[in-house]
């Protein structure tokens, strides 16, 4: 088991918070899976910091880029989601390495290969929230003989069915856990998946969410907080946090979350609204849907 950065020259092991004690200099076999011996099996977990901030600095202008309808759309959020984009081809570049490295071992036929992001968009109402911004994930899986290639899966996937997924590869037996195997062969994906935001940094919080195929239900348990109270780390690496505070003050620019308070409940018809602009929660349409969902998330708080 080694954990790194996918360079040979590896000497100390990437980031590794994991939820209990441990001494990460010896609980890693080792930071590459070069470190093993001669045609032993591995399991290399291999960290990219792409495209988490600061990002690259774009190269050229992206005029045609879609801004997303809940930033402002003005020449420091387009600037930045240049960069983001930029940062984002970095990234394609290191797996394209990795890969090459890969087939030049003459792994490539039988390694199961999964990339995956740690969380959403490093941008304003993505990363940290539990909207789709901050919870759609990239997920790939390749493994030559077992994955069809090019094939696209539709169902809703958790990154907490990753460790039954290479448990199940392997060969292990594993203990009940809250995901499944992704690549079982009666795998349809989730009916619906649970999320939840507490303190980020220096803002405290409670938020938790439902997500099924086409609602997503937002509960807060802090109303009285804005969506924009203060952070830190955004406030220092998010520039389109001022921009969209200065032009929310200045009257040229409004959006539901620069409000003052936030409603309880938040309702989102995914199908016909992907970026969660409009809250249905308070829709006479919409009340048996509401009610179905709280009731899930009710059961799930209970039981964990």
């Amino acid at each position: 088991v080694s954990n790194g950065r996918g360079s040979v020259s590896e000497t100390k092991p990437a980031k590794s918070h994991l939820n209990f004690v441990y001494d990460p200099k010896t609980f890693f076999d080792g930071y590459d899976w070069s470190d093993r011996a001669e045609g032993q099996p591995f399991f290399a977990q291999v960290q990219m910091g792409e495209p988490h901030r600061p990002f690259d600095k774009s190269t050229r202008a992206r005029p045609d880029a879609p801004i997303p309808p809940y930033l402002p759309d003005h020449p420091v959020t387009r600037a930045d989601w240049a960069d983001y984009l930029a940062t984002i081809e970095e990234l394609d570049r290191k797996v394209g390495v990795l890969l090459d490295r890969i087939v030049s071992e003459g792994l490539r036929s039988n390694t199961l290969i999964i990339l995956f992001g740690d969380h959403g968009r490093p941008h304003v109402r993505c990363k940290q929230w539990l909207y789709d911004g901050g919870l759609h994930t990239p997920l790939i899986i390749s493994w030559p003989g077992k994955v069809k290639a090019d094939s696209v899966e539709s169902g809703l996937v958790s990154l907490l069915d990753l460790m039954p997924t290479t448990l199940a590869a392997a060969g292990v037996d594993a203990p009940e856990l809250p995901g499944v195997d992704l690549l079982a062969d009666d795998w349809r994906g989730h009916e619906m998946l649970l999320a939840a935001r507490d303190r980020c940094g220096d803002a405290m919080d409670r938020i938790r969410s439902v997500r099924t195929k086409d609602f997503k239900y937002i509960r807060n348990f802090h109303p009285e907080l804005p969506y924009m109270q203060h952070s830190g780390y955004k406030k220092l690496s998010y520039p389109v946090w001022t921009v969209a505070k200065l032009l929310h003050k200045q009257g040229s620019w409004d959006s539901l979350f620069m409000a003052d308070r936030r409603p309880e409940e938040e309702l989102y018809d995914l199908s016909a609204d992907p970026h969660e602009m409009r809250n249905l929660a308070f829709d006479p349409a919409y009340q048996t849907k509401l009610a179905q969902l709280r009731g899930d998330m009710d059961r799930w708080i209970k039981t964990t």
